[in-house]
């Protein structure tokens, strides 16, 4: 399966891939499958970026799936061939 991906503000992502689009192609189908390829690839810089100190996915960041949100308890959520997968720093305020 071919997957798009990108992220928004997410420094340690941004220093990783840049702001570009990128493709990736892996054999999984889920999420979860996605983010365990991306680790395999790109190692502890990866790892540090996504996860807290609990080894926990760091719940600063927001994953969004097509314009939906996928939360961490979600993750096994069911990608398809051209999905596009947006890391984004959560920000709030008011």
């Amino acid at each position: 399966m071919r997957v798009r991906f990108k992220t928004n503000l997410v420094p340690g992502l941004v220093k990783i891939f840049g702001n570009k689009i990128s493709e990736i192609e892996f054999k999984g189908e889920t999420l979860n499958d996605f983010i365990s390829e991306l680790l395999l690839r790109y190692g502890s810089k990866l790892r540090k970026a996504l996860f807290n100190d609990k080894n926990e996915f760091d719940p600063m960041i927001t994953v969004v799936v097509n314009d939906k949100i996928i939360r961490r308890e979600n993750f096994n959520f069911s990608l398809r061939d051209g999905d596009l997968v947006i890391f984004m720093l959560f920000i709030g305020g008011g």
